[in-house]
């Protein structure tokens, strides 16, 4: 399935064609926070005359399969937001990736993209109890 739209200048992408059903086990108040940090931080440093893009997709690696979502026309930086304290907007993006890192997740700047994987599971494997908000 492939679903693409634009936002705001931002291109969003979506191809994810999983053979079962996958979850994550995540708190939702605190990932959307930590998605829409990155978020922000990548219409700050968009290049201005070219269109951003968000590519999410679905990676099987080492027997373990990831979502990872990527921001990309990014301007280039002299520092890797994900790690820095220069202001308001890497502050909150360093907080987003102890958040992610948090969740099984990571984060990096690369190529003047942003790149969040986080951890998929099956959804069919027995005995998993998937997190609820309130626990």
């Amino acid at each position: 399935r492939s679903i693409c739209t634009d936002f705001e200048g931002t291109a969003f992408s979506c191809d994810l064609e999983p053979q079962a059903a996958l979850v994550g086990e995540f708190d939702p108040t605190k990932l959307t926070d930590a998605l829409k940090w990155i978020s922000a931080g990548a219409v700050k440093y968009r290049l201005k005359e070219e269109p951003g893009q968000i590519l999410v997709t679905l990676k099987a690696e080492d027997n373990a399969t990831k979502a990872e979502i990527e921001w990309s026309g990014l301007s280039g930086l002299d520092h890797n937001p994900f790690q820095s304290f220069v202001g308001t907007v890497e502050i909150r993006m360093s907080l987003a990736s102890k958040i992610i890192e948090a969740h099984g997740g990571a984060t990096k700047y690369l190529d003047n993209r942003f790149i969040v994987t986080l951890p998929l599971t099956d959804a069919l494997v027995p005995d998993r109890k998937l997190f609820e908000q309130g626990e």
